[in-house]
């Protein structure tokens, strides 16, 4: 893996589905811009101190296996393994299912702005999702460097779109709008 790809995993995973769906909730939960942003603030904060815990542990125990890996180590296999289950179902099959299905709202919606009806596709509730969740298994499942190619592709072509929403907000933002955030 080149250092093009690495980079861009790391874009993806940290500029995700949770960030855009969840940054509505978040400012309608606070009272204002700033409180939003201290919130972002903390939750990065706890992230880089989770970061700095986790390299701790892992400079003291250099193990591979992630944390059921060194459940297993401080407790017990059985404690280990269950954990890498759950990780598994919870943390991979239920987050690729959400971001399908987030997947799934944000193409009704912008199909319904674009076209000017409540239903724009005529298709059953759940097809982008499940399309998604196929489509994406299959390039993953095709042998080669295809399935890392367009998994960079993907994250290459969603930092240049924050990129633009960003910069375009900030162009077409009335006078004084701006430094009020």
């Amino acid at each position: 893996m080149g250092s093009l790809h690495a980079t861009f995993i790391v874009v993806a995973s940290m500029l995700g589905t949770g960030i855009m769906t969840t940054s509505g909730m978040v400012a309608e939960a606070v009272p204002d811009a700033q409180w939003a942003l201290l919130v972002w603030l903390l939750g990065g904060l706890q992230a880089v101190l989770g970061a700095l815990c986790y390299g701790a542990i892992m400079a003291r125990l250099p193990i591979s296996g992630g944390e059921g890996a060194l459940l297993g180590q401080f407790y017990s296999a059985r404690l280990g393994f269950l954990t890498s289950i759950l990780s598994f179902v919870l943390g991979f099959a239920v987050a690729n299912a959400a971001t399908a299905m987030a997947l799934e709202a944000y193409a009704r919606s912008g199909l319904a702005y674009l076209l000017g009806n409540d239903d724009p596709a005529g298709l059953p509730d759940k097809s982008f999702a499940v399309a998604a969740i196929v489509l994406m298994t299959a390039v993953h499942a095709s042998r080669g460097m295809n399935g890392m190619r367009f998994q960079t592709a993907l994250a290459i072509g969603k930092f240049t779109i924050l990129v633009a929403l960003a910069v375009s907000g900030l162009l077409i933002a009335p006078q004084g709008q701006v430094k009020d955030l």
